[in-house]
């Protein structure tokens, strides 16, 4: 090799018209290295899955569930796990939240209670005994753990220890709007804004704070008959209470519990099952006669309150999501590219309702009127998005994910929200602390570069030449980025329905800014010796490419063992993006800065006076 680059560098150096196209040529790659990531061939995502000996699933009942059927359905599930080959063990809580650790106390799992709530906490065996991560057994474990949900008709959410801090859920809408909005009308919102998650590829365990319709009974005390007999308001209460939840009158030591067992007082459930058993309750007045329920008030039935949420004293409505083999910023970034506003909507569906003789307002169907807008484009939108039962989202198919780009977004499903209703993605979810992560490691990237410039001039004497060793730094993106996109066709999976790539993250990232002193460090060596060979007398054309030969052993020693190095980094799952980003960035921008460096040089300093010695010297 020291003997084929001077016979590919010598042509590059008789003439600047091929040195400037090679050039061109190397900026051409480094653009089109970074529309990789712009055109998602390589995922980006702020961290990437850790390899734990443990999954937790989460199960949600609707508001009303009796704790007997969240039990039975929880044992169903725990059959089926019996059965996976890489599951020890798991420990089931229904009524109850598991023990709290850092995950579940950002996800608020800890303050889960009532008959309608379950977890269950697998243990899987360690790392070493098997060949799969704990997420992709997750990934295949999914469909079948949907099903028994399904079957069930519970909310199932599969959720894994975070490498890093963990976020409330991966996607994460907060839905807001005007103080003269009704609560009911946030939920509207909500229920559109998670039936667009729902019909979005890879996006899983779709959930809400929205509770599910109950209703409840409520005895209504006729006050002028309780006085008469003697009963106070708060005696009725306590008797239905006592009734109903029950009254602990003792514990019992058993070795085989954990706890103290408790001894409940309470009407067996056949006496406490309809308004007609109810109404049979006696209350004992202060005098000592028994005066039945049903001579004190009546029962009414109305509908549950649902739990008002507040952030930063605001009404909100959170909609929640998980991504299954696609990172979740381009899930966002779709799904805002899809929204439209009301006004828009309403003229694009009116123009489609003119053909089906109907008008819609974006509320209701109406009798067509008189005068419709008349634009192409809404037809054509209105034919292939009819609206869904909701009115807000689109019916049309989504486009394929392959076909979607950061400069191409948007799933092809319209939706849209009332007006003044504000659905903001940038709060609890993973997506604003993505943006927050690559915001800082950018910023700390250009300090790198301006530290790194400050020192060569204090080294170099020179403002010019700097410029021309930092040069070798864009070339490492030509090495990553395709890189990680020939890394996913090699190791990335597909594990049942879902992918399992190999994400760009926030390490990799800081792979980069690290390689940014270590080319640096390269293009140095090579400008000290043809400014040590121009001193000798050389010509700045034996110079180049003397310090190509003679400097390329050290350079190939250094890079090599960097690589190296970085090798045992790659098995691990947190950190092995920062150790393909060094290998992938050390091999191109060493190839590259061999020749890069070089001829640029050669171009700035071939018909100046010394070849840059006399600016060195001048500049000092």
């Amino acid at each position: 090799m020291c003997f084929e680059v001077p016979l590919l560098m010598a042509p590059l150096l008789r003439s600047r018209a091929k040195a400037w196209g090679f050039l061109g040529i190397m900026a051409l790659l480094t653009v089109l290295a970074g529309g990789l990531a712009a055109g998602r061939s390589v995922p980006l995502k702020m961290l990437p899955f850790d390899n734990k000996n443990e999954l937790l699933l989460v199960l949600d009942f609707d508001e009303g569930t009796t704790l007997e059927r969240s039990d039975a359905a929880v044992r169903d599930f725990e059959r089926y796990l019996a059965g996976v080959p890489e599951t020890t063990d798991f420990t089931s809580y229904v009524g109850l939240a598991s023990p709290m650790d850092f995950n579940g106390m950002v996800r608020h799992y800890y303050l889960r209670q009532g008959q309608n709530v379950a977890e269950i906490r697998v243990n899987l065996v360690g790392k070493g005994s098997r060949w799969d991560q704990s997420h992709t057994i997750g990934l295949r474990l999914r469909n079948d753990l949907t099903e028994l949900a399904e079957r069930h008709a519970v909310n199932l959410k599969l959720v894994e220890l975070p490498p890093g801090p963990p976020v409330i859920s991966t996607l994460v809408a907060e839905v807001r709007g005007r103080p003269d909005h009704t609560y009911a009308d946030l939920i509207g919102a909500a229920k559109t804004v998670r039936a667009r998650l729902e019909r979005e590829p890879a996006v899983v365990d779709v959930d809400d704070t929205v509770e599910a319709d109950s209703r409840k009974l409520v005895f209504v005390t006729d006050k002028e008959k309780a006085a008469l007999n003697g009963v106070s308001v708060a005696e009725i209460a306590e008797t239905i209470g006592v009734a109903l939840g029950g009254t602990t009158v003792g514990t019992v030591q058993h070795l085989g519990e954990r706890n103290p067992l408790r001894i409940e007082l309470r009407l067996p459930r056949a006496l406490r099952s309809s308004t007609a058993d109810l109404s049979r309750i006696h209350v004992k007045s202060p005098g000592g006669a028994l005066v039945a329920l049903a001579e004190l008030g009546h029962w009414e039935e109305q509908v549950v309150d649902q739990t008002i949420y507040h952030k930063n004293l605001e009404r909100v409505v959170y909609v929640f999501g998980e991504t299954a083999g696609r990172p979740p910023a381009e899930v966002v970034v779709d799904i805002q590219a899809d929204q439209t506003d009301l006004p828009s909507a309403r003229r694009m569906l009116a123009e489609l309702a003119r053909a089906q003789q109907q008008y819609y307002t974006g509320d209701e169907w109406l009798d067509p009127p008189e005068v419709f807008l008349n634009s192409e484009e809404a037809i054509q939108f209105g034919r292939s998005n009819p609206p869904d039962a909701s009115g807000r989202v689109s019916g049309a198919h989504p486009r394929s994910v392959d076909e979607r780009t950061f400069l191409t977004n948007g799933g092809g499903i319209r939706w849209w929200v009332p007006e003044g209703i504000c659905v903001d993605f940038a709060g609890e979810g993973e997506w604003q602390i993505t943006l927050d992560v690559f915001r800082d490691l950018g910023l700390a990237f250009a300090a790198a570069l301006v530290a790194i410039y400050i020192l060569l001039v204090a080294q170099m004497g020179s403002f010019v030449i700097p410029l021309v060793v930092m040069m070798a730094i864009p070339l490492t993106v030509i090495g990553i980025m395709p890189g990680f996109w020939l890394l996913n066709l090699i190791a990335g999976e597909q594990v049942g329905d879902y992918a399992d790539p190999i994400f760009f993250t926030a390490t990799a990232m800081i792979g980069m800014i690290a390689l940014s002193g270590i080319v640096t460090r390269q293009a140095v060596i090579i400008i000290d010796f043809i400014h040590l060979s121009l001193r000798r007398g050389h010509s700045l054309f034996d110079a180049i490419l003397a310090s190509c030969v003679v400097r390329l052993r050290p350079i190939l020693l250094t890079v090599l063992t960097a690589m190296l190095s970085a090798v045992p980094i790659t098995i691990d799952p947190v950190f092995s993006g920062l150790a393909w980003a060094l290998i992938f960035g050390l091999f191109a921008s060493t190839v590259f800065t061999l020749f890069v460096i070089p001829v640029a040089y050669w171009l700035l300093y071939v018909n100046r006076k010394g070849h840059g010695l006399s600016d060195v010297a001048a500049d000092a």
